[in-house]
């Protein structure tokens, strides 16, 4: 996977391919040779797509003659550059830094990857923050620092699989594999070798790689008949790719196999092979796995030609890991890392200072929330006080009431009581009137009957009897 790092741009053709009118490629040409592609570079219609095919033949151009791949890369990132195409420049930068790696010049690698993570960042760009990620992991993995390696991977699977993005996740897989293998975390390298092979058909321009990396973990598990079958598969299938990259790697592979295995004739064709690939793209780490290969191989046999390459090997690995060379990673690293210290430093701060005007807002909420309570309770403490006092005043009135309704039904009483009375005595004193009326009348017919008597006149006499009689009837009576 190591030496693959430059080469993973296969997911390009899968998605630039109808992204919007944006400044981004829409119709591309869907050809896989360079000289097809060069003829649809000088019919593109704009900018964009003249930035795509350039990248595609800078891609396939590194695998054959990495001059030409860097040409067309830097002429795709000017482009990009001068047209403010944010996806253009991460992606081109992304680009430049698998070159840079195969040259094994590393720290301009992790300068470029910089660069495209950040741009990325700050356009929202997820496909290519994966694709920062994905490729600093290869960076620290051709360092040998395999947990930042898998640190950066694990930020790359997070976001592709948000994404939903199946050939992302794949490639991602296939690199956790790689740096897993190489830390002895066996089954773990397993688990994903195995999610890429249920996968390879996204990653089909990968699999001379993922074969090799299977081929690594059977080594390790002490399978060397199917190691020596992965690792030829892979060559295989890195013939057909035109991969000359991976084809050095897979050479030196079966050559360390085989002279593990005491099969030195076929170790030393493999490794010339694979030094000869290393060569033609000037693959540092193919120069130096099978140069000290080759310098082991002919230690025994012929000296003169194992001091060659291993002078060879010696250069190439002063190339890759000489003091200055690592010093300048070192100190990119040392700035980078100071950087996202700096941003996590006002990440911290920004949340701290949120969480004090959360604090203070809440604070302020609780004295709004007191002060209305507070006078609401004033507010209540005078209603109440009002209350009482209507309260008084309307018990007062009530008294007061009450005792005027007791004198009103007094009153009442007395009146009712005096024209009962005067009804009464009315009632009384007619009946009176009446006797009265009637003895006076009696009174003057008994005088006249007296008179009568007197003269002696019966009839008149008795006729005022019964007069007087009736009156007194009628006297009873009432």
């Amino acid at each position: 996977m190591i030496k693959r790092c430059a080469f993973i741009i296969i997911s390009i053709c899968l998605q630039i391919v109808g992204l919007s009118q944006n400044n981004q490629p829409v119709d591309l040409p869907k050809t896989n040779t360079i000289d097809s592609l060069k003829r649809e570079l000088t019919k593109a219609e704009n900018d964009s797509i003249r930035i795509f095919i350039m990248q595609r033949i800078g891609f396939y151009s590194v695998h054959l003659n990495v001059d030409s791949a860097l040409q067309y890369y830097n002429a795709a990132l000017l482009l990009a550059s001068q047209r403010s195409y944010a996806w253009g420049e991460t992606r081109l930068l992304a680009s430049l830094s698998g070159v840079m790696v195969q040259q094994g010049k590393f720290p301009e690698a992790l300068e470029f990857l910089f660069k495209a993570l950040k741009i990325a960042e700050d356009n929202k760009i997820t496909y290519d923050i994966a694709r920062a990620n994905r490729r600093l992991s290869y960076v620290y993995s051709a360092l040998e620092n395999f947990p930042k390696a898998i640190a950066y991977l694990l930020k790359a699977l997070h976001v592709d699989e948000a994404a939903q993005d199946s050939g992302k996740t794949a490639i991602d897989h296939f690199g956790l594999a790689d740096a897993y293998e190489k830390i002895n975390k066996l089954d773990s390298a397993t688990f994903h070798i195995n999610i890429a092979f249920k996968q390879k058909n996204f990653i089909k321009d990968l699999m001379q790689d993922v074969y090799e990396t299977d081929g690594n973990i059977q080594i390790k598990k002490k399978n060397y008949e199917r190691a020596s079958f992965n690792y030829k598969e892979g060559l295989n299938q890195a013939q057909i790719n035109s991969d000359l990259v991976s084809s050095s790697q897979l050479c030196a592979d079966i050559s360390a196999l085989d002279l593990k295995l005491n099969h030195k004739d076929s170790a030393i064709v493999y490794a010339l092979k694979g030094f000869d690939y290393a060569k033609a793209v000037s693959f540092k780490k193919g120069i130096l796995l099978n140069g000290n290969l080759l310098a082991e191989l002919y230690e025994s046999i012929q000296p003169s030609v194992a001091l060659k390459y291993y002078k060879i090997a010696a250069n190439a690995k002063d190339s890759l890991f000489g003091v200055s060379n690592i010093q300048a990673i070192q100190n990119l690293v040392s700035g980078e890392e100071a950087k996202q210290r700096e941003l996590e430093d006002a990440a911290v701060a920004y949340r701290n200072k949120l969480k004090l005007y959360g604090l203070l807002t809440g604070l302020a909420g609780l004295l709004i929330i007191a002060f209305i309570l507070s006078r609401n309770n004033r507010q209540k403490q005078k209603a109440n006080v009002l209350l009482s006092q209507q309260k008084d005043a309307l018990q007062t009135t009530l008294i007061e009431l009450k005792a005027t309704q007791a004198q009103l039904v007094q009153s009442e009483k007395m009146a009712s009581l005096g024209e009962l009375t005067a009804g009464i005595a009315h009632e009384i004193q007619n009946p009176l009137n009446f006797v009265n009326n009637f003895s006076e009348v009696n009174k003057e017919l008994l005088l006249e009957m007296n008179d009568e008597i007197g003269k002696g006149n019966i009839e008149e006499v008795k006729s005022i009897a019964r007069d007087v009689i009736e009156n007194e009837e009628k006297i009873n009576h009432h």
